[in-house]
């Protein structure tokens, strides 16, 4: 019988190249019985709870929607017909070694030879740009009317909104009822598509940073520059199955954490997914809430603090961090069901604030490491117009416009 080696002292090459397969430790079969079933993530309206999926990483808002759309399709004579289908990843794909899948997921590709670049759609009358920012703005002024008929609610009283663009692939792990490469417009495989299963993924191409420190920050306007290292500790509350807290710590003195913030898992009320299919990246917009945890009993602050400050950084160790031979990792209300570790250059200007992130997970769920590289983009002055209590769309929709024509001249044109 293989011996047991606990989560924390497993081999590196072991994790990220799957040489073996350990059961889940006493602790993960614990997060798991606290744990809620996982949520599709097609386009679906909550009305009536709010739900997180496996592990409560994520959690949804009353009313919230995701949806999905094809960067550029916006008429029905758009002439992809025929040529987009769904491929199911290679068996050496790096998503497949970082992330567990009961089936290999899928992603959307193109196989038609003509490249048609944003300018050429432009002078058709087919406007991506436009398409794109109606649509976000629509769903905006749904969100706004519901926050203000719901302000009773504490999803909308607590927290501060954010809004945000990622980049990364998205994945569909369902196939759709209707066979796509049939259809005869980009409209109709948004509608078949929309519902599908699907998550994103925000691993991107080392070319995709590289050019955007060698080209992008200078050509938009980026006039500073700060580098961050933080550690997170993710703990389940075992009172509240639906919440999980992140710790933002840094490192201390003796190899300790040192937390600086605690956050509840952040609350989704919009999700737009954007295909480019004449890119190597998609697009995921959200607009979400960021939960600082307050009204902490004292017995809370002591458990949770315990579990943190009793954690020691040991880089050759799966996430980075671990606990001394003795000292539990699970406690009676809390638990530890992820670490991460994470390397951050931040950049902004007037318009937005972005982050390139190495970022390095252990998942005590899964039992899996995941390193990535990440960009995301933090659009502030739309994110404060949305706070406001006088929505104006006007306004609103030029800032849209001019957010996304910047990603869509220089980041996606990047890669």
């Amino acid at each position: 019988m293989a011996k047991y080696v606990p989560p924390h002292k497993r081999n590196l090459k072991v994790a990220v190249e799957g040489e073996t397969v350990t059961p889940p430790s006493q602790t993960a079969q614990r997060v798991q019985n606290c744990s809620s079933s996982w949520e599709s993530f097609g386009s679906l309206e909550r009305k009536n709870e709010t739900k997180a999926v496996k592990g409560g990483r994520f959690r949804f808002a009353i009313h919230s929607i995701f949806r999905f759309c094809l960067a550029g399709s916006t008429s029905d004579d758009h002439d992809h017909h025929g040529s987009i289908r769904l491929q199911p990843l290679s068996g050496d794909s790096i998503f497949l070694r970082t992330k567990h899948f009961t089936e290999k997921p899928c992603i959307l590709v193109c196989t038609c030879s003509e490249t048609k670049d944003v300018n050429k759609m432009m002078s058709r009358g087919k406007n991506p740009i436009v398409t794109m920012s109606d649509m976000i703005l629509s769903d905006l002024k749904r969100f706004q009317y519901v926050r203000d008929q719901e302000m009773a609610f504490d999803q909308y009283k607590n927290g501060k909104l954010s809004f945000v663009a990622r980049f990364g692939t998205i994945l569909f792990h369902e196939k759709p009822s209707t066979g796509i490469d049939t259809m005869s417009s980009n409209s109709d495989v948004e509608a078949i598509l929309d519902p599908v299963k699907r998550t994103f993924n925000t691993m991107i191409p080392s070319s995709f940073v590289e050019s955007i420190l060698g080209s992008v920050v200078l050509e938009i306007g980026f006039d500073s520059e700060v580098e961050k290292e933080y550690y997170y500790v993710k703990l389940v509350d075992k009172q509240r199955r639906n919440e999980t807290l992140s710790c933002k710590c840094t490192a201390g003195i003796g190899g300790k954490l040192e937390h600086h913030k605690i956050e509840l898992n952040q609350l989704r009320h919009l999700v737009w997914d954007i295909a480019c299919l004449e890119n190597d990246v998609d697009l995921r917009f959200m607009l979400a809430t960021r939960r600082i945890l307050t009204g902490v009993t004292d017995s809370e602050k002591h458990d949770i603090t315990n579990l943190i400050e009793s954690a020691v950084i040991d880089r050759t160790v799966l996430g980075n961090l671990r606990w001394p031979l003795g000292i539990k990792y699970c406690g009676d209300r809390y638990s530890v069901i992820a670490t991460a570790y994470t390397k951050s250059k931040y950049f902004k200007n007037s318009l937005m604030s972005m982050k390139l992130s190495d970022y390095d997970r252990y998942d005590y769920w899964t039992l899996k490491r995941d390193v990535t590289r990440q960009v995301s983009l933090k659009m502030t002055g739309i994110a404060e117009h949305i706070r406001g209590k006088n929505f104006e769309p006007g306004p609103l929709t030029e800032m849209l416009q001019e957010h996304l024509k910047l990603i869509w001249d220089h980041f996606l044109s990047c890669v």
